[in-house]
């Protein structure tokens, strides 16, 4: 009887050592797709920030160097 009980605690603590490291892989995977949201996000504010100040450099320079009026910087 002793065996078997034995076997019981030994089984049971072998599955929660399982179900510990399944629930971990799970959190880190989670975690990853995480980051590669947040980098893919960023990649796309840096896309956007690039193209846009290409655009001002090629109006400004489409003008020479005389900003236009519709620019929101113009303080004057």
């Amino acid at each position: 009887m002793f065996w078997l009980a034995f076997m019981k605690q030994l089984l049971g603590f072998a599955s929660s050592i399982t179900g510990y490291l399944k629930q971990k892989q799970l959190i880190d995977a989670g975690e990853a797709q995480a980051i590669a949201e947040g980098l893919k996000s960023a990649q796309n504010a840096i896309t956007k920030a690039r193209h846009a100040r290409r655009t001002a450099v090629d109006k400004f320079d489409e003008r020479d160097g005389v900003p236009d009026n519709e620019d929101p910087n113009l303080r004057d």
